[in-house]
């Protein structure tokens, strides 16, 4: 199976853009409760700051917000440990907000070397989409490995999402 297909991979098609003006000094909470959407935002003025907030259940964390996709992007701490008791889930966002595709090599760096999944080779992520990789499906049982994201062709955002049970935990990593 191509890349397109692989089981680690799934993709989410955009939605209609809006436009919200948001007054000078002031908050804003863009409450998103689809599974695997992204959102882009577009300044018209230095000096706003956006961060993204991930919740699950009583978890949350928050990070900045990516300023520019990037051909490169390096994510030092991902936990792909998935028996008990510890439990973790490991889920790689790519979005890409340009109108060309683009095409994307993981590379999963660890104490013993480095290695390139076929499942993470060649990943494609069509203009105006993002993909979600799950990193635990093909990087089984490891406590801490390093990810290497790397384009082809394109420019992407990347972003790492972590859900451990236990002890309970949720991580937001942009890379």
């Amino acid at each position: 199976a191509g890349a397109n297909t692989s089981p680690a991979t799934s993709t989410t098609a955009p939605t209609a853009p809006t436009t919200s003006k948001i007054p000078a000094r002031s908050t804003i909470v863009l409450p998103v409760t689809t599974p695997g959407a992204s959102v882009q935002v577009e300044l018209s003025a230095p000096g706003p700051v956006v961060s993204h907030r991930l919740v699950a259940g009583s978890l949350f964390d928050e990070a900045p917000c990516a300023t520019a996709g990037s051909r490169t992007w390096f994510l030092p701490s991902v936990n792909t440990w998935s028996a008990s008791p510890q439990g973790a889930v490991a889920q790689l966002w790519l979005f890409n907000p340009f109108p060309s595709d683009a095409s994307v090599d993981i590379s999963v760096v660890s104490d013993d070397g480095v290695r390139r999944p076929g499942a993470l080779s060649g990943i494609v992520v069509s203009g105006g989409t993002n993909r979600l990789v799950d990193v635990g499906s093909v990087v089984k049982l490891r406590e801490q490995v390093a990810l290497d994201v790397r384009t082809r062709a394109g420019l992407v955002v990347a972003e790492l999402s972590q859900l451990n049970a236990s002890p309970a935990g949720l991580r937001l990593t942009p890379g």
